[in-house]
């Protein structure tokens, strides 16, 4: 057994590759646990405790946690745990930065799974912490990227214009369709941020295909922790896979690149 874990700046996700298979794991926050707690918790979702043998990680949590998180996985199971850093080239997708290192793991390893899924041009959209969109032509060549606040950051930013704040937990638990003009201050700004965001994906996607990509035709990934109350917005022309870092972990895994 295998394990692929996705550290984000306060969740983490994990899933597992058995004789080959991908198994979907579990996701939570990590921030009030201890390396020790953590591991535990990762074991008591495994029908048998296993042991894995391979640990694949794509971080960009924090590095204080996360460090002594391998060390203590590599010491009590044995396995090899690797820290997968950005390489120029991965998974068919070449980096556009001069210091690929300086390409947050977590997009080059959503790219990679998206290229590998779709074998032609794509933009990844990341709904997390941040919102990442990146845009990878048909022969694997990063375009570039963007990085705005996502919904967490928003809301915090507006912790001062009222007393009955909205939260990131209430705005991802939005269970009925973001209404086009909030009746109350929680609705108003839990719409204007969903819009907000909702717009300038759609906006800057077109903008992308029209001069970018000129004759291809890219499929448009979203993924994330944050991003299945966008699905609906968003439209039936999406492709919604919600652990992309975790799928190109597993490609990463069965790939030359991992040998």
């Amino acid at each position: 057994m295998n394990w692929l874990i996705d550290f984000g700046n306060s969740n983490v996700k994990w899933s597992y590759v058995f004789k080959n298979k991908y198994i979907s794991g579990e996701s939570l926050d990590y921030s009030a646990l201890t390396p020790a707690e953590l591991i535990e918790v990762i074991y008591k979702t495994i029908s048998e405790r296993t042991h894995p043998k391979t640990v694949l990680i794509a971080s960009v949590g924090k590095s204080e946690f996360v460090s002594p998180f391998c060390k203590l996985l590599s010491r009590c199971s044995g396995a090899d745990v690797r820290l997968i850093e950005s390489p120029k080239v991965l998974l068919g997708v070449t980096s556009s930065y001069v210091n690929p290192r300086q390409l947050g793991i977590d997009r080059l390893l959503a790219m990679g799974a998206a290229y590998q899924l779709s074998q032609s041009a794509c933009i990844v959209v990341d709904i997390g912490t941040a919102i990442t969109l990146d845009c990878i032509d048909q022969s694997g060549h990063h375009l570039g990227g963007l990085i705005v606040p996502g919904t967490d950051l928003m809301l915090e930013s507006l912790k001062g214009e009222s007393s009955k704040l909205a939260t990131n937990a209430q705005f991802n638990a939005f269970t009925r369709s973001f209404p086009l003009l909030g009746k109350s201050t929680n609705d108003a700004m839990l719409s204007g941020i969903h819009y907000l965001i909702v717009h300038f994906i759609r906006e800057h996607v077109q903008i992308i295909k029209k001069t970018l990509l000129n004759d291809q035709v890219p499929l448009v990934f979203l993924t994330g922790g944050g991003s299945n109350v966008f699905v609906e917005s968003l439209g039936d022309d999406w492709l919604f896979q919600p652990n992309l870092v975790l799928q190109g972990l597993h490609f990463f895994l069965i790939s030359k690149d991992y040998q």
